[in-house]
């Protein structure tokens, strides 16, 4: 992806500060994003953890404040050709340690060369600028997450996918794997004919390519207009004995 800034206005006035900006690529037959390095430079992420392809799930894991997910999935996995969509969000700059204020363009494709969508990231902060930060009832509840050792999602239930961290991911889990590969066929197949509220255990990737028993509680994402999607809390289970997740 190349691109080029513009900046229009009055001949005798100097143009303000370029914007950092970079593109990246969503892949839907893969479900995954594939970024440059510009895109975790400007995250303040080092260049040694760098990975060039992510699951949606991890490539949204540094927004700090964001409230348009819905509209967002329903683009990338739902609209035809030529769809477009604006938004901006919060993202933690981890090496100043302060928020940023992001702004994200989408538009999606669908011809011989690609099938997804094209995003264009800009930084946005600016004194005029400012990030919206999160409530204290959002920084709150993450803090309490945390400190029980819970691990929440969201799961997009017709393909099993979990698209959105909502805490920190399991760390028995390999979450930086493909979502196709993140639970066993079997088990993925099941957990996409369940139905909120459900629950059960799945055999989920570990960090040595094998897989770990996860017990998996499905809550509604309430307000979502066609129930695709899940609220899913994850727990790491004794055995695989008690399957649950019946089928819808």
């Amino acid at each position: 992806m190349h691109g080029v800034q513009y900046w229009f206005g009055p001949i005798d006035q100097d143009p303000p500060p370029r914007h950092r900006a970079t593109g990246v690529v969503w892949d839907l037959p893969t479900e995954l994003v594939h970024m440059t390095i510009d895109c975790t430079r400007m995250a303040g992420i080092p260049d040694a953890k760098f990975l060039p392809v992510l699951p949606l799930a991890m490539f949204w894991h540094n927004a700090e404040r964001f409230d348009h997910h819905e509209e967002v999935y329903h683009l990338l996995y739902e609209s035809g050709p030529k769809a477009k969509l604006r938004t901006t969000g919060t993202v933690r700059n981890h090496a100043q340690r302060c928020e940023m204020h992001w702004q994200a363009t989408v538009r999606t494709r669908k011809d011989s060369q690609a099938h997804g969508a094209w995003g264009l990231l800009e930084d946005l902060t600016s004194m005029k600028s400012r990030p919206p930060r999160a409530t204290l009832e959002q920084t709150a509840f993450r803090d309490y997450l945390r400190a029980n050792g819970a691990y929440l999602g969201v799961i997009r239930v017709p393909d099993g996918s979990i698209v959105r961290w909502l805490t920190d991911p399991p760390p028995w889990i390999d979450c930086t794997r493909a979502p196709h590969e993140v639970f066993a066929p079997e088990d993925r197949a099941r957990l996409a004919k369940a139905t909120a509220p459900d629950d059960g255990v799945v055999r989920a990737i570990n960090h040595n390519n094998d897989y770990t028993p996860t017990r998996i509680v499905l809550t509604p994402y309430r307000g979502c207009r066609n129930n695709q999607l899940a609220i899913g809390r994850f727990y790491r289970a004794d055995s695989t004995t008690d399957r649950g997740l019946r089928r819808a």
